[in-house]
């Protein structure tokens, strides 16, 4: 569970995550405070300390959700070098594996260019 506070509203949202504890223990469900983080989305580092059970939640830095990272300042350089970087790799392997092999036919050559990346990014194909 990824939470963000501001600074004027980190009162109500302590409320509102009091008020969700209290709905899914109702619902015979607990949050899981060794799986759950806060991270303060703001330029400048600001504490935001929030509990679920008498628990303080650590609050961090930069959180992966759905495969992107989130950083607390907002920015994506890091997230955009990962992604070049993948990119690199399938051509990579595509230079590798199609064009310096003169001997397949087309047919053939595509047929790599798609096992390369089914096997580099199966989670685009599913």
């Amino acid at each position: 569970m990824m939470l963000s506070c501001w600074l004027h509203q980190s009162q109500d949202l302590q409320h509102v995550l009091e008020r969700f504890a209290a709905e899914c223990e109702a619902a015979g469900m607990r949050i899981s405070t060794s799986k759950s983080e806060a991270m303060v989305l703001d330029r400048k580092r600001v504490a935001c300390p929030l509990r679920v059970g008498g628990e303080v939640l650590p609050q961090v830095e930069e959180f992966k959700y759905l495969g992107v990272l989130f950083t607390s300042e907002g920015k994506m350089e890091r997230e955009i070098d990962r992604w070049i970087g993948a990119a690199s790799a399938v051509m990579r392997s595509v230079y590798r594996t199609v064009v310096v092999k003169k001997e397949l036919s087309r047919k053939k050559a595509k047929l790599s260019i798609y096992l390369v990346n089914l096997r580099s990014h199966p989670h685009l194909w599913s």
